[in-house]
């Protein structure tokens, strides 16, 4: 499985080992995804661990990841 860097500001991600997302489950076809829908809530998330526990990172910000 492979993601592409819109996949993690994309509404339709999964955020799930398994999945990609809803439209696209095990890849995108290309290099860029056609069905890309910017959610608002994502984009400003640069640092999220992989058990969902760190916090959010402003842009320019200090990273607390011990």
């Amino acid at each position: 499985m492979s993601r592409i860097n819109d996949c993690y500001t994309c509404c339709y991600y999964a955020w799930d080992f398994h999945l990609v997302c809803a439209v696209h489950p095990t890849e995108p076809n290309d290099e860029t995804c056609e069905d890309f829908e910017s959610d608002p809530e994502t984009e400003a998330i640069l640092y999220k661990d992989f058990l969902g526990v760190g916090e959010p990172v402003e842009v320019g910000g200090v990273i607390n990841n011990p």
